[in-house]
Parts: structure tokens; sequence; C-alpha cells
């Protein structure tokens, strides 16, 4: 539950920021626009600090991905989204832009004319895979994301009353019509499985599973850089040659980027990992979404 923080005046100050951030690389392409939306882990705990930290330092999810040479020069433009309510962004994510409505209008006019990608984890997953029905675009990365929160209504008061008020938008199922969605997946946790279960028959929906138990664990954090700038053939390849119980991260990576590549960001990323540990400075292969 949210607790204190989003049940008072406190969460006024994060409402008063755009909590949007847009970047322009003149290494990218100019019609090219990646759209990142945070997911409900963006401040935890649900804590005071933990919400004003975020706020100090304007934290977005999926930053470090987007430093990436693949990713620079391939979009010439970035927008970072978070909803600060934690609450699949019914309530939008500032006082302005207050609904899912506003934010999709607000994207739509961000990105005419251009050829957008949407990007999210978990509930994040879920706004990626609903803002690119709504404006055409040409690909969204559903990572461990939801398709259907009828569940949270008992745990969540904004979805509660959202559902009360008959908001359309607590199953997406049916709003997957145009847009390809490449959905990551951790095969071994429930909750995902269930949300699996929803797409299996929807040509749209590329459905990679992997083998963990855990929310929100898919691939390395290193090996989305890659997979952000693959085509659609890549994925459905992936998809229909799947092992039983999912992928291994560590065989996905060889798949999407190849035998030398890979084995070459396995070992950076260890001994970056092992120089840590030690203590020593250096260059770190990010992994953090």
């Amino acid at each position: 539950m949210f607790g204190d923080i989003r049940d008072s005046n406190r969460l006024k100050k994060a409402l008063e920021q755009d909590n949007y951030k847009i970047l322009y690389n003149s290494l990218g392409e100019k019609d090219e626009c990646i759209i990142f939306f945070s997911s409900n882990n963006i401040y935890y705990p649900n804590t005071q600090d933990q919400l004003e930290d975020t706020i100090e330092k304007n934290k977005f999810e999926w930053e470090n991905i987007a430093k990436s040479k693949s990713i620079l020069t391939k979009y010439g433009k970035m927008i970072f989204v978070r909803d600060m309510w934690k609450q699949w962004y019914i309530n939008g994510i500032n006082q302005k832009i207050d609904s899912v409505e506003k934010v999709i209008e607000f994207l739509r006019t961000e990105t005419e004319n251009m050829r957008v990608t949407t990007v999210g984890n978990s509930s994040g997953g879920y706004m990626a895979t609903l803002v690119a029905q709504k404006l055409n675009a040409k690909m969204a990365y559903c990572v461990s994301g939801q398709f259907d929160i009828v569940d949270q209504i008992s745990r969540q008061p904004v979805v509660r009353k959202a559902a009360e008020e008959n908001y359309k938008y607590i199953n997406i199922v049916r709003t997957i019509t145009s847009t390809t969605v490449i959905y990551l997946y951790p095969a071994l946790c429930e909750w995902d499985k269930q949300q699996a279960d929803l797409v299996n028959n929807n040509n749209f929906v590329i459905s990679i599973p992997f083998s963990n138990s855990k929310h929100g664990e898919t691939c390395y954090g290193f090996n989305f850089p890659y997979i952000l700038t693959c085509d659609k053939q890549i994925f459905e390849h992936l998809m229909k040659n799947a092992p039983m119980g999912g992928y291994s991260k560590r065989i996905f990576l060889l798949r999407t980027v190849g035998w030398f590549c890979g084995m070459k960001l396995l070992i950076v990323n260890f001994i970056s990992k092992s120089r840590k540990k030690l203590g020593y400075s250096g260059s770190v292969v990010k992994t953090k979404i």
C-alpha cells in the first residue's frame, strides 16, 4: 500500500514537478523518438526521504540504458516519463497532465510526424503498451508489464476509485490491435505467467519467456541497448525457438548480440563488478534500468 506518502499532502511537491524529461540527441535520427516509462519502483520504499531524493535528483528509470551508443545513434529524441502516484499513470504525471488521456495527448503532440518506440518495465510496461497503440508507434517493449490490473483494485486506492468510475483501461488487451509489443517476462513468476496467458493468442504480441521467478527479472541490463534497436524478425525467431522454461540471461544475450560480442560483454561486466567489490574505481557496464 502507499501508506502516508501518497495519502497526504506530501505528494503535492512531487506533482508540482513536470515528471517528464525531454532530451534531443544530434547523433540520432531526427525522426526517431523513444519514450521511456518509469515503473512503480521509481522510488522505494514509500518514504518521504525516498520521494524527496527522487525529486531532488530528478530520477527516471532507463536513463543509464539511454546513454548507450546504440541508443544515441538511433534515436534523435528521448522522452522520460514517471508516475509519482505509482498507480499505473491513472492520475497522469503532474497537476496539469492529470489523467492517462492527457498523458497520451501530450506525447502525441511531442512525437508528431516521428517514428515512435515505447519502453517500460512492470507498470511502465503497461503504459508503454497502451501508449504505443494510441500513438500507432512502430514498436513497444513491455518488460514484465501488466495487461490487466483488476487484481490491484483491492490493493491500490487509485485503481479502486478508477474501477468504480468505469475506467476503461483496467484491461488493455483489447487495445493491442496495431503496434507490435515485444513482451519479455519471467516465466517462473506466477503473476507474470497470468499476464502472459492474457496475450497468448494476440498476434501483435511477441512473448519472450525467461527462466526467472522474480517479477521484473528478464535479460541483463546491458543487453537492453541491443534489444531496443533490433528488428521485429529477430524477436519472432526468438519466440519461435524459446527453450522450455524460458531463456537464461546468458543464452538470450548470446542469441541477440552474437557469441563474440556477448562473451566480451560478460567478461567486461564481470571485471567491472569485481573491481567494484574490491573498491577500485573505473568504468562499469551499467546494468540498472
